[in-house]
């Protein structure tokens, strides 16, 4: 019967691809990481996540613990050194007391204690009580009581209790069917009646009772024809069957209702090796083979379908050979290969699966411009310049519609089906018009000689009133209808698509022509939306009600009434039962942009907002904006107007430039995209620090394995010596971690919060003895952020902040209080004329008060004295430089002319020659003028700062002067650009910081 079906389906797939049809294979969104980016070794054995959220990855080459952003070793120390029994690792698994975990390897037993760092070998043979059976152990199962149950490669299965170090050995016995049949295990697997599975090499399947310690043999005779078979892996699905994976036999099925067992042969490609089998889906299994790749399995379809897990020429053949596949807790699936690293595939990024359309001669990517739904559940595809497309999304294929590849309409901006069944596709100045049969049309193009005719401008938008007239919204040409019953009675020719509210009717029409939108609302009336006023037409009335809402893109009316409207500029307009605005969204609400190109609700109610910069969620109880773009999976960024749809399914399409995307809404909210924030490294003066060292205590212990993201600790103690302290971060978060934003503050220092995304650490120098709380957050959108990690950092101060100096210093004080207080007493009785005492004092102030004013107007002349002076020097070296400059040009004057104008311009260059060996000291006399009037500068800074040369310090003299960039750089004859270089570097030498003023540095030095 299987064969039957799968002969079917076969026929079923050549038919397709005559009738220009394609079946892909089922493209996911997979993240690839291999030895290029920090895994240990390509060949992986397993994946675990623990109670933390984080994965541990066994390798061939040791153990490696990932979170989303870096590596980190868990099986070699500081120093590097190895110190597990062995780095082949088949299995991983996390105890109750989730401080422990345990290691299957390939000689031995390992734990991990994440408190402490250290390592605890167990290997059969070096103590007389461990008696592992087989020290190659290839799987571990813990029970609720804590037993370690382990199974073994050669030494059937064993129990650990490692409350008194006690083993309990259970091996095959030939000949015996109430034991294994086989020392050789590949797995274990615990189903959710609590029965321990044991898939066997050689020696079929057999089902334990942990409870009662022995086999269910009446469940065992159901697979004797499995009895020879080399058993890989067995799972339970959601619908309780049981799923066995065999080495060259295939999948099987086995159902304890009736006691069945059926075998499933991978069809496509043969592949009958299976490794692992998961589920994440209740419609298909993810069946993973060593040789043959990924598979999804269709439960009630019964069919395999292909994952590729490289989506390029580059890809070889060593992804297709799977160890292991594990689920995690957000529904990521983890694919363990021989050789090609760890595959994941995106929980999050495939919740938006995304499609494009491509034009069946130049293969060029078309836009999508509009999409339709019909009442046959036909997904109608409107492209920019490829035509129509018809969507079929159970197999994610698409055919073109022949008859606009026979019209030559390729430009597509509207489709639409009235309620006689038939599909209105409005092309570049034309109008196709498909019978309910989808084989007849009307065809229609513009006529000049008839007013009535199809109009020459675009279709932005059709709609069908409650008297089954069809309306036309037209880019520049207003409104126009086809009458009910026209489309029926009358030939092309005589249908008449007849223009309302002229503009000849000032009374009665619409405040701009160039329309967008067109929507009915539950009474009826039609609201039109333009780059104007938002208008309704109350189809009563016949009047028109406008609102101050512009360039209306969409309107959406929920369940209470309550309109919402898309602006192309403005965000979202809630307007309530009686059309009075109620609210205004924007940027500042969390929307991503202002260009708002329309607006759909899921069953939850919830508004999905299509923008310029990818989709928006609106829940309208609590306010919340979720956005989503291509970080987040989506296939483009940019929704086009037009391009969305809400299906019957429940399903939303949303289509840009790039496709479409097609998802179910309610499995989409925040806390997907969210992750729990950690603290991963913590780094002391530059150095690491771990989980129980503290600030006096910080030399590292090469004998244990410690780790900050493990420990979580929440308090951290320094000392005031700790002058440089380093945080570094991570958000536990596979789907997207390079997405996300982090803020964090240190409370007691930071005065607000810190954005950052590109850098995950924070540093701060020099913190005051005291108590701080450094908290971090993370958001993929910036507005929904996860709880925040809070670390308590505890410094502590210098001997004189200490309890027992403040005592000291106290009981000091009170002594030198007494002694001051007798000492008062004895000057108090010395005290004689104190009269006369107060006169002098007098006296003295008086002299000195004339003093001071003497100093003071000395100080003023000085000054006068010193602006002139300064004056001076600046004219004379300016008049020195210059000449200076002509000396230069007549030497060069000198050596061009003829031989008779040599003796006058020698002359002449003698004499300024003489002059300018008069000033050539002039330098000198500026550095020390500047000395004189400005106490010594030139000494002092050259002092201070020695890295100065002496055209840093002339240059810093002019500046204590008070000149401008433009003075200096002509007394110096050099470029502005050279001097601001020269800035620049006198800055460096000078040490300064980038908030100081060279000038006010100098100035006030």
């Amino acid at each position: 019967m299987v064969y039957i079906k799968y002969l079917i389906i076969l026929i079923i797939e050549v038919f397709f691809i005559q009738m220009g049809y394609s079946l892909p294979l089922n493209k996911l969104k997979i993240k690839n990481v291999d030895n290029s980016q920090g895994l240990a070794n390509n060949h992986v054995l397993c994946v675990t996540q623990d109670s933390r959220g984080i994965i541990w990855i066994g390798t061939y080459s040791g153990v490696q613990i990932f979170d989303g952003y870096d590596f980190d070793f868990i099986s070699k120390t500081a120093d590097g050194r190895e110190v597990f029994s062995n780095n082949v690792i088949y299995a991983i698994v996390e105890d109750n007391d989730r401080e422990t975990m345990w290691f299957g390897t390939e000689f031995g037993l390992n734990s991990y204690n994440i408190k402490t760092g250290k390592v605890t070998q167990i290997v059969s043979g070096s103590n007389k009580n461990n008696n592992l059976g087989c020290n190659c152990l290839r799987d571990i199962y813990i029970d609720k009581d804590g037993l370690l149950w382990l199974a073994s490669y050669g030494g059937g299965l064993t129990v650990y209790d490692k409350t008194n170090g006690k083993f309990e050995n259970y091996k095959a016995i030939p000949g015996d069917s109430s034991s294994l049949q086989s020392n050789y295990i590949n797995s274990l697997y615990v189903d959710r009646q609590g029965l321990l599975w044991i898939a066997t090499e050689n020696g079929g399947l057999s089902i334990f009772d942990m409870r009662k310690r022995k086999i269910v043999s009446s469940v065992t005779n159901a697979f004797k024809s499995l009895s020879n078979s080399i058993i890989n892996c067995v799972f339970q699905d959601y619908a309780d069957n049981y799923w066995i994976g065999t080495w060259n036999s295939g999948l099987w099925r086995y159902k304890f209702k009736d006691n069945s067992l059926v075998s499933f042969e991978c069809f496509l490609d043969k592949c009958e090796t299976i490794r692992s089998i998961e589920q994440s889906d209740k419609d298909f299994l993810w069946v993973a083979t060593f040789g043959g790749g990924l598979y999804k399995f269709y439960t009630e379809e019964e069919r395999f379908e292909k994952c590729e897990l490289v989506q390029s020429d580059l890809k070889n053949t060593k992804q297709d050979f799977i160890w292991d596949v594990f689920n995690d807790d957000n529904g990521n699936i983890w694919i363990s290969t021989f050789g090609s690293g760890v595959f994941m595939i995106n929980k999050e990024h495939n919740r938006f699966p995304s499609y494009s359309l491509r034009d069946e001669l130049s293969h060029t990517l078309l836009s999508v411009s509009c999409c339709f739904e019909d009442q046959g559940r036909r997904l109608w595809i409107g492209t920019y310049d490829g035509g129509v497309y018809i969507f079929n999304s159970k197999n994610g294929t698409y055919t073109k519609l022949d008859v606009t590849s026979k019209l030559n309409i390729n430009d597509i901006s509207c489709i639409f089906q009235d309620s006689k069944k038939r599909m209105w596709l409005a092309g570049k100045n034309s109008l196709v018009v498909l019978m309910p049969d989808l084989k007849t049309y009307k065809y229609f193009t513009h006529d000049p000689e008839n007013r009535n005719s199809l109009p020459l401008s675009k279709i932005n938008s059709i709609i069908e009133d409650d008297d089954e007239n069809i309306w036309l919204g037209i880019c520049g040409e207003g409104i126009r209808m086809v009458a009910a019953g026209d489309m029926a009675d009358k030939n092309d020719r005589t249908i008449e698509f007849k223009e309302l509210f002229s503009s000849e009717d000032t009374l009665n029409t619409i405040p701009n022509n160039k329309i967008w939108n067109l929507q009915k609302d539950v009474k009826g009336n039609i609201w039109i939306g333009s780059p104007d006023k938002l208008t309704c037409y109350d189809i009563q009335s016949k009047q028109f009600n406008r609102f101050e809402i512009y360039s209306a893109s969409s309107m959406y009316e929920d369940k209470l009434g309550n309109l919402w409207v898309t602006s192309m500029g403005k965000g979202l307009y809630k307007l309530d039962r009686n059309y009075h605005i109620e609210k205004l969204f924007n940027i500042s609400n969390g929307l991503p942009s202002l260009i708002l190109v329309g607006v759909i609700a899921d069953k939850k109610g919830r508004l999905w907002i299509g923008t310029n910069q990818g989709i928006s969620v609106l829940d309208p109880e609590t306010e919340q904006v979720l956005n989503f773009n291509r970080s987040q999976g989506l296939g483009f960024n940019e929704v086009n107007i037009n391009a969305f749809a809400l299906l019957q399914s429940g399903d939303m399409i949303f289509g840009g430039n790039e496709g479409f995307s097609l998802f179910y809404p309610e499995t989409i909210g925040a806390d997907a995209f969210n992750g729990k924030t950690c603290i991963d490294k913590i780094e002391v003066m530059h150095k690491p620090i771990h989980c129980d060292q503290r600030y006096r205590d910080r030399q590292i212990d090469t004998t244990v394995i410690q780790n900050v993201l493990l420990c979580d600790i929440d308090t951290l103690l320094l000392d005031y010596n700790d002058k440089v302290l380093t945080l570094s971060f991570c958000a536990i978060n596979y789907s997207n971690p390079l997405g996300l934003y982090f803020s964090y503050k240190l409370e007691g220092f930071d005065k607000q919060w810190i954005i950052s995304k590109a850098y995950r650490s924070a540093t701060y120098t020099n913190l005051p003895p005291g108590e701080y709380f450094f908290k971090v957050r993370s958001s993929y959108d910036l507005t929904n952020w996860e709880s925040d990690k809070t670390l308590l950092i505890i410094i502590n101060g210098f001997f004189w902040q200490q309890y027992w100096f403040k005592v000291g210093v106290a009981l000091l004080l009170g002594v030198i209080i007494v002694i001051c207080a007798i000492k008062y007493l004895e000057i108090r009785k010395r005290v004689v004329n104190t009269q006369s005492i107060r006169v002098k004092n007098r006296e003295l102030i008086a002299e000195q008060n004339d003093l001071k004013l003497h100093n003071e107007q000395l100080k003023e002349t000085n000054k006068v004295n010193q602006n002139k002076i300064a004056s001076l020097v600046n004219n004379t070296y300016a008049t020195d430089q210059k000449v200076k400059m002509l000396y230069e040009n007549l030497k060069e004057l000198e050596q061009s002319d003829p031989s008779l104008l040599k003796s006058k311009l020698k002359s002449v260059i003698n004499s300024i020659h003489n002059r300018s060996a008069v000033t050539t000291n002039s330098d000198n006399e500026l550095d020390t003028t500047v000395n004189i009037l400005f106490d010594d500068f030139q000494t002092k800074l050259a002092q201070q700062y020695p890295k100065l040369t002496q055209n840093d310090l002339r240059i810093c003299s002019y500046i204590r002067m008070n000149k401008s960039n433009k003075d200096i750089a002509q007394m110096l004859n050099i470029a502005l650009s050279s001097l601001e270089t020269s800035r620049y570097r006198i800055r460096k030498k000078l040490c300064l910081e980038s908030e100081i003023n060279l000038n006010d540095f100098l100035i006030r030095f």
